[in-house]
């Protein structure tokens, strides 16, 4: 949706950061995913220098490496190997061994590290939709959702939204809720007459992009919440303005985004509506409980 969020994905894929460690000690997670990141990098001029470098990174493995690390290997084959043509093509095997691997030997999930977590049922979920959708005899792709679908329709005064992120905050007047993450349970939000979108999602306080991310302003809300902001070109030079932000609370941060919808073209988020939603937001967010991590289900407004 914006710059924020897109370099976020890609810090996803691509994990810098390469500790040296001794040849017998089984690799990290992150060197994993560092290695099949340049080997994905490689894939865009040379698909052979794309699959010997996933190959590459299987090396890494000893017979010490936790099972689960196969499932990144086979991720990144999934991604190199051309489709052939025919649905999912060469890369059916790969994504049924995606699947597999998840299924016998799932990762753990270590307390504070959600969302890690969280991107990690994020891949298998991808994986598992490929193999059904592209690699399933009789099996056809989902169509695309309406980009005016709402799973909670508009409101037309405040209400109160329960997310399965194991959030309460204030859904604003005139908005309703386009889709509910099935990886985190984060909404995202939208105004359809300003054709407005507002992605609010949960985040821990050790997610390193997260913490280090600078917003030059900043106030504290009478909750004693945090809000910080930043209102910047989606791409620089483009002159097409988002506005972003970081909500504080005492044990999660909670990221806001807001931009202009496909109908608006290239018009800019005006700064002070922004601020508006901002507020409403960071003055309301509760943490209500745990986060969900995998089939989560849709959110639901409580009454009033």
């Amino acid at each position: 949706m914006a710059r924020r969020f897109v370099r976020c994905a890609a810090a996803a894929i691509v994990t810098l950061g390469l500790a040296g460690t001794a040849a017998a000690d089984p690799p990290t997670e992150q060197q994993i995913k560092s290695a099949i990141g340049a080997a994905i990098g490689k894939s865009f001029s040379d698909a052979a220098a794309g699959i010997a470098g996933c190959e590459d990174a299987r090396a890494l493995l000893t017979p010490g490496s936790p099972a689960w690390l196969g499932f990144y290997i086979e991720q990144c084959l999934a991604t190199v190997s051309e489709p052939g043509g025919v649905m999912g093509g060469a890369r059916c095997p790969h994504y049924q061994k995606q699947v597999e691997i998840w299924r016998s030997s799932p990762p753990p999930v270590a307390p504070g590290e959600e969302d890690t977590a969280i991107s990690r049922v994020k891949a298998f979920r991808q994986a598992r939709e490929s193999l059904a959708n592209y690699c399933t005899p009789g099996a056809s792709p989902k169509p695309p959702e309406s980009p005016d679908a709402l799973v909670i329709p508009v409101t037309t005064k405040d209400a109160t939204l329960q997310t399965q992120e194991g959030l309460t905050y204030t859904l604003p007047a005139g908005y309703g809720v386009s889709s509910f993450n099935p990886d985190s349970g984060l909404a995202l939000l939208r105004d359809p007459a300003a054709d407005l979108i507002l992605r609010v999602e949960r985040k821990g306080l050790n997610d390193r992009f997260t913490a280090s991310s600078n917003y030059p302003d900043k106030e504290t809300m009478p909750s004693g919440a945090v809000l910080q902001w930043e209102y910047q070109e989606f791409i620089p030079g483009s002159k097409h303005y988002v506005l972003y932000g970081r909500v504080t609370l005492p044990n999660a941060y909670v990221v806001l985004g807001i931009s202009t919808g496909s109908k608006s073209g290239d018009k800019s988020v005006d700064k002070d509506t922004g601020l508006v939603l901002f507020r409403k937001i960071a003055g309301s967010v509760r943490i209500t409980g745990p986060r969900c991590i995998g089939d989560c289900k849709p959110g639901v407004l409580k009454p009033s």
